[in-house]
């Protein structure tokens, strides 16, 4: 049996190929949820980190009053923002401590956004036209943008999708507050809002979103959620 914690090429083969099967599919939800079994088989912490972020920028979007069409794209778009991630070995998934990686272990875990990018991109038609909305591939990309410890640039900003904030947001919420991450501190809610208050002062995040994601700190006040169960 082949261990999905090497970076075993012949995995990993299987792994693309299966990708691959899914561009038979037509439909859009088909095909997500396709990928979505798949990195559930592949590392079911990063599949259940997926579900939270989902849910927690549903939440955030509907404190926001946005649209049903723009709660649609924000779902989908959090369902394949680390979609990337299968193609990670689950040993650096599930490291206990960023320290312990290598560079070539760092470089591919970095480059787990562009390889969802590309994943997603993949589903064409005979004709070449996507069968999946763009905005998931520019979610993908740039989830990372203000979530990080680095500031972004102005040029990071502006080429930002407006829909992504509610993901990164998200994204940090669930990545702070999940006890399945063992690499990563479990953050006290208060200093969590803080960050983000600072990044909302920073203008790194909408200010339009100040007070939705306070209403919704509110409401996650002394939750805790595990993604490795």
């Amino acid at each position: 049996m082949i261990e999905k914690g090497r970076y075993d090429y012949l995995y990993f083969f299987d792994l693309y190929k299966k990708v691959e099967t899914l561009n038979k599919l037509d439909k859009e939800q088909e095909i997500i949820e396709g990928l979505l079994t798949l990195l559930k088989n592949h590392d079911y912490q990063s599949y259940k980190h997926t579900l939270i972020v989902e849910e927690l920028s549903i939440e955030l979007a509907n404190e926001a009053g946005l649209s049903f069409e723009e709660i649609y794209l924000i779902s989908n778009g959090a369902k394949l923002h680390d979609i990337g991630k299968l193609f990670v070995p689950s040993d650096v998934l599930k490291r206990q401590n960023n320290r312990f990686l290598n560079y070539k272990q760092y470089e591919i875990l970095r480059k787990h956004a562009e390889m969802g990018v590309d994943i997603i991109n993949s589903f064409t038609t005979p004709q070449g036209v996507l069968k999946v909305n763009p905005v998931y591939a520019l979610i993908a990309e740039q989830h990372n943008i203000g979530g990080g410890l680095v500031l972004p640039t102005k040029e990071d900003l502006d080429r930002r999708h407006p829909l992504v904030p509610f993901i990164t947001i998200a994204d940090v919420l669930a990545s702070t507050r999940d006890l399945g991450r063992t690499y990563q501190n479990t953050g006290n809610l208060l200093k969590i809002r803080d960050w983000i208050e600072d990044r909302f002062d920073r203008s790194v995040f909408p200010g339009s979103l100040r007070q939705p994601f306070n209403r919704l700190i509110s409401k996650k006040r002394g939750q805790y959620f595990n993604s490795a169960t």
